[in-house]
């Protein structure tokens, strides 16, 4: 049997425990709200940054919405230092590997988003590489001193041709 709602349940909890999530999985990530804010990170300094430069009528609209409490009040986000686009990207000459998810917390203002960068100096490591590259040396060594070996052989084929000659 269907019922009408009479109100609702708020839970309330510290943001500090999404932080703490996102620092013990993922290299880097971020929790973007729909406005591009960071509002979760791995990094405590970049929460409150912006994804990208908005204009300053979009950050007029972003205070007026007083979801982020007075964080705008007096000053303007800084931006990311990192891009928030999904594929690979180099950050401080390291390769990283970006893949984002769209959260639906069901925020009437969109989508929010999680941004996770994996880095992948440790996603390869260089003992299948190194075991590869002494196998195709090996080999070319031993294509090297076979060829010597058939280039001294037609020498050696050769100076006796000649000798025969020499004694006919």
């Amino acid at each position: 049997k269907a019922s009408t709602s009479i109100g609702a349940v708020v839970a309330l909890t510290d943001v500090s425990h999404i932080d703490t999530l996102l620092k013990s999985r993922f290299d880097i990530a971020l929790l973007l709200s729909p406005q591009g804010l960071v509002f979760a990170s791995s990094r405590a300094d970049w929460i409150g940054m912006m994804a990208e430069k908005v204009a300053t009528q979009r950050l007029a609209e972003i205070r007026a919405l007083k979801q982020f409490g007075t964080m705008f009040a007096d000053k303007d986000p800084s931006v990311l230092p990192i891009s928030t686009r999904s594929g690979l990207q180099t950050i401080a000459s390291a390769h990283f590997a970006v893949a984002e998810a769209p959260i639906k917390w069901n925020d009437p203002y969109g989508d929010w988003k999680l941004l996770v960068y994996e880095d992948l100096t440790r996603a390869t490591t260089w003992q299948p590489s190194l075991l590869k590259a002494g196998g195709a040396g090996l080999i070319c060594l031993l294509l090297g001193w076979m060829w010597l070996r058939i280039l001294r052989g037609r020498y050696i084929q050769m100076q006796s041709n000649l000798q025969l000659r020499a004694y006919a």
